[in-house]
C-alpha cells in the first residue's frame, strides 16, 4: 500500500494555478488534488506552463511548483493557451530529462516510488517520451505513469495504442469511459471531488459584503432598465403623436381638395377616387384629360 513514506506524487498539467495558466476547470483540477495530495502528507510536485513573470520555481499551500515553458511564455503574454504549438513541442521535448534529474531520481535516491499524473492530450507526447527516458536510465520500474482525460478536446493528436502501453490511463466519468473504450484503451474511472475547504461555512461579513454589493448593483440595473423603458415610452409617444398629426393633416389636404372637385371628377374611376376617400396623391385631372 503506498503511503506518505513511499510514494511521491508530480503531477503535470498544461494548466495551473497561476492566473496566466488558469484557464478552465483543468487548472482548478491541478491546483486543488495536488493541494489534497500535499494535505495528505504527500511530497507533491505540479509542473504546468507558469506566468513567465513569476519564479520558475516556488512552494505555495504544501506544492512544490515547477514553472515550465517560461521562455516561450514570455513571447505570449495573453495566456496559457497563446502559442500552444510552441509550448506543447518544448514541453515534450525538454521536460522528460528536468523531470528526471530534479525530481523522480532524487526521490528514488530516497527509497520512494513516484506517481506520474499527466493531464489531458497535451501530454501525452511527453508521457511516452518519460516513459522511453526512464527505461533507458534504468528506473522505470520505480514510476508510476498515469494519463488522465477530462474531456475529448486534442485526442486526434494522441497515440491511443503507444499511450496505453506505457500508461495506465483514467477519466472522470462513465461517459468519458465509454469514449475512451472506443479508442482501444480501458480507463479507471476516477470522478473529480471537491476540496474540504468548499465544504467550511463562509465568511459571515464577507457574505454580508457581498450581498450588499449585489443589491445595489442590482438597483443600479433596475434603475437603468427603467430610464431605458421610460425613454422608450417617451419616444413612443412622440411617435404616436408625430401619426396623429400626420393623419390629422391628410384628412385636411383632403377636405381642402374635395372642396374643389366636381361631382364629376369625384367619381372619376381615373383617378381612382370616390366618395369619402379622397387620396391626395392623385391629382385632379388636367383639361386635356391627361
Amino acid at each position: 500500500m503506498f503511503t506518505p513514506e513511499n510514494l511521491e506524487v508530480v503531477m503535470v498539467s498544461f494548466e495551473g494555478p497561476d492566473q496566466y495558466s488558469l484557464a478552465g476547470g483543468l487548472g482548478v483540477r491541478a491546483r486543488e488534488l495536488t493541494r489534497a495530495f500535499a494535505a495528505a502528507g504527500f511530497v507533491t510536485t505540479l509542473v504546468f506552463v507558469g506566468d513567465p513573470g513569476r519564479a520558475p520555481e516556488e512552494t505555495l499551500a504544501g506544492v512544490r511548483l515547477i514553472r515550465w515553458c517560461q521562455e516561450v511564455s514570455a513571447g505570449f503574454p495573453s495566456g496559457v493557451y497563446e502559442g500552444e504549438r510552441e509550448k506543447l513541442e518544448v514541453l515534450a521535448r525538454t521536460l522528460p530529462d528536468a523531470l528526471i534529474k530534479r525530481v523522480i531520481a532524487p526521490a528514488v535516491g530516497r527509497g520512494r516510488v513516484v506517481a506520474v499524473l499527466c493531464e489531458e492530450w497535451h501530454t501525452a507526447a511527453f508521457c511516452r517520451r518519460l516513459s522511453d527516458r526512464l527505461h533507458s536510465m534504468g528506473l522505470r520500474r520505480h514510476a508510476v505513469l498515469l494519463w488522465n482525460a477530462n474531456n475529448h478536446f486534442g485526442w486526434d493528436e494522441i497515440d491511443w495504442r503507444a499511450l496505453g502501453y506505457v500508461a495506465s490511463t483514467t477519466t472522470v466519468s462513465r461517459y468519458m469511459k465509454r469514449l475512451m473504450l472506443s479508442r482501444g484503451v480501458n480507463p479507471v474511472v476516477i470522478p473529480n471531488g471537491i476540496p474540504e475547504s468548499a465544504l467550511d461555512p463562509p465568511d459571515a461579513a464577507a457574505v454580508a459584503a457581498e450581498t450588499m454589493r449585489r443589491a445595489r448593483h442590482n438597483l443600479e440595473v433596475l434603475i437603468e432598465r427603467l430610464d431605458e423603458l421610460g425613454f422608450r415610452f417617451l419616444t413612443q409617444e412622440a411617435n404616436d403623436a408625430n401619426q396623429r398629426e400626420a393623419g390629422r393633416r391628410v384628412q385636411e389636404i383632403h377636405k381642402q381638395v374635395s372642396a374643389k372637385l366636381t361631382p364629376e371628377d369625384r367619381f372619376d374611376g381615373r383617378c381612382g377616387w370616390h366618395t369619402g376617400s379622397v387620396d391626395p396623391a392623385f391629382g385632379r385631372r388636367s383639361s386635356t384629360g391627361h
